[in-house]
């Protein structure tokens, strides 16, 4: 259902005793990947970004909430708020990035606050309600650190029957339905993940990939050889002609004047035709030189 570090992640906030037996570990860890993974098509939602949410805030808000249980309730009203404040996704995966780190660190304030109210004013509303704060006040009560993560829970919590209701009045957009879908398709895909993790930590696999590299290695060397005699053939090919091209230039030159000179048309044809002679022999020595290759 998610990427392989993810998995790893998620296991380690999964909610078991000290002494859980690995089977248990994997039973709980799966149930919680099924809950975020529900909550966030649910709130049309990405499911990484959801669970990478749910890891953060479950391993730096600890203090804030008393279980994944309610953290997962607290990141599907947010979500939903995203969608009700018409945020697309881009602007919901930064908006819930400095969320989760204003959390994290106790207290929205800042750039923090600004980017939430920009993806989801609505949060600061139901915060303001929830405090019994003037609208549009939230922004002096965060400077003096009084947004707290409990404040913020709570205000959230607390208003989940008012989100679900504007919540399941906005259509959804195809933005949106994409997301799910995409969501459906990496668990579609997750076991082949696993396969194709297993198969690249396979100690065999490894060794194949070592050696195949080796022989790429040997074959580029040759490559590199073959190109270097090609350049030395051309370079002789080339000062070969500097050297004789004046010579024929010079043999032309003079053929011309004797044939205006004499007018002797079989004396001219004589001529060209030993110039000609003379080019096609520069011709096949440079191409004796090209086929040593």
């Amino acid at each position: 259902m998610a990427d392989k570090k993810t998995d790893s992640r998620i296991r380690l906030i999964a909610e078991v005793d000290e002494d859980a037996s690995a089977e248990q570990i994997a039973t709980a860890t799966a149930d919680l990947e099924k809950k975020i993974f529900d909550s966030a098509n649910r709130s049309r939602a990405s499911y990484a970004e959801t669970a990478d949410a749910v890891v953060k805030l479950a391993n730096n808000a600890k203090g804030a909430f008393t279980s994944n249980d309610e953290i997962i309730a607290f990141l599907e009203a947010v979500n939903k708020q995203f969608v009700i404040g018409g945020a697309d996704a881009s602007a919901m995966a930064g908006a819930m990035t400095q969320l989760t780190q204003g959390l994290a660190a106790g207290a929205l304030r800042g750039d923090e606050l600004n980017s939430v109210l920009e993806g989801a004013p609505g949060i600061a509303r139901a915060i303001e309600e929830s405090m019994g704060w003037a609208t549009g006040s939230i922004k002096q009560y965060a400077e003096q650190g009084l947004v707290t993560a409990e404040v913020v829970k709570n205000a959230m919590l607390g208003s989940l029957s008012d989100i679900d209701a504007q919540f399941n009045s906005m259509p959804m957009t195809w933005g949106q339905l994409f997301t799910v879908a995409g969501n459906y398709a990496k668990e579609a895909l997750d076991p082949v993940l696993a396969k194709i993790s297993e198969l690249a930590n396979n100690p065999e696999v490894q060794s194949f990939a070592v050696g195949l590299s080796s022989a790429v290695s040997t074959v580029a060397v040759f490559a590199v050889g073959a190109f270097e005699l090609l350049a030395s053939v051309g370079a002789v090919a080339y000062d070969v002609w500097e050297a004789i091209h004046p010579l024929i230039m010079g043999a032309v030159a003079i053929m011309a004047v004797y044939w205006a000179a004499t007018k002797g048309a079989a004396l001219a044809q004589a001529g060209y035709v030993a110039v000609m002679g003379a080019f096609k022999a520069v011709q096949t020595f440079v191409s004796i030189g090209w086929g040593v290759l």
